[in-house]
């Protein structure tokens, strides 16, 4: 285990332990010293299996790159992990309403953001690059003629996904099994082909019927 881990552990315990009761001290998730918490609380946090250090949050990641805070904020909602997952550092979580799920085996570069008010959720084996957005709001309303437009919509993300750097993923959005989404695209739909190339800004399908691997 790498040294940050190891200093690390005093205080996951002490959290784990808030998060999960007396089960908290199997410790299943790692946070980063530096890692800021707000909101957290038990039942905000859920690990469906409660093994040491199965979430790492808020360590290393790509080296060169510029790392911001980790930080993790829950208001109304809840994060669910359902599995090993990694979450390098400066990234940010805010739940305002709704649930976050990240499947098993997931893993994000630096600096990622995601924003959740009313359901965003990762099947299994997901990679993500570094300084990616994904957020299932607009943030404000807008409105036409006076009537408001749609401002949230849940966002959908299928097993085996590789998302390359530098992604906007914005409400509404279902990406299938498989795909691959190219760097600095921005997704705004519903893409319907697994094992397909998404690519551009805004993105669509460019290929299909591609594979990828770790």
């Amino acid at each position: 285990m790498r040294i940050d881990k190891i200093l690390a552990l005093p205080r996951s315990l002490i959290l784990n332990i808030a998060l999960f009761g007396w089960g908290g001290v199997k410790c299943p998730i790692l946070f980063s010293n530096d890692t800021k918490l707000k909101g957290i609380k038990q039942g905000k946090i859920i690990v469906d299996k409660k093994s040491f250090g199965i979430i790492s949050i808020g360590f290393q990641g790509s080296e060169g790159l510029e790392k911001h805070c980790t930080s993790i904020t829950i208001k109304e909602g809840a994060i669910r992990f359902k599995g090993k997952a990694n979450i390098s550092s400066g990234t940010s979580i805010r739940v305002d309403t709704g649930n976050l799920v990240f499947g098993n085996d997931f893993s994000c570069n630096n600096n990622c953001f995601f924003s959740c008010s009313t359901g965003i959720t990762f099947g299994e084996d997901v990679l993500l690059g570094w300084n990616i957005n994904v957020r299932d709001s607009d943030g404000h309303t807008v409105y036409r003629n006076g009537i408001p437009k749609e401002s949230v919509k849940s966002v959908s993300i299928g097993n085996h996904v590789w998302i390359a750097s530098l992604v906007d993923i914005l409400k509404g959005v279902v990406i299938p099994d498989g795909c691959v989404i190219g760097y600095r695209s921005c997704l705004t739909g519903l893409y319907t082909n697994k094992n397909s190339l998404i690519a551009g800004y805004p993105a669509r399908e460019i290929q299909n019927n591609i594979e990828w691997k770790h």
